[in-house]
């Protein structure tokens, strides 16, 4: 990722919770915690960051890779 930050927000439009990952450059999964069913978690990120959404036993369930503004990120059914 690189330049300016600004906002991500998550919507979870699921049943159940997820968790959000940040994945760096290398691979590695940081985890920022649980979003709630029906719930939303605002996040700084930068353009060309990518975070994984996975259910709570951490299994994927897809990524978003980020733009280069705030962005939006809904989690479907």
């Amino acid at each position: 990722p690189d330049g300016n930050p600004f906002d991500v927000t998550f919507i979870n439009q699921r049943e159940l919770a997820v968790e959000i990952f940040w994945m760096s450059p290398n691979g590695e999964a940081k985890s920022y915690g649980l979003i709630q069913p029906s719930k939303t978690r605002r996040l700084q990120t930068r353009p060309g960051a990518v975070w994984q959404i996975r259910t709570e036993d951490k299994r994927p369930l897809g990524h978003f890779v980020i733009g280069d503004r705030t962005a939006r990120a809904e989690i479907p059914e």
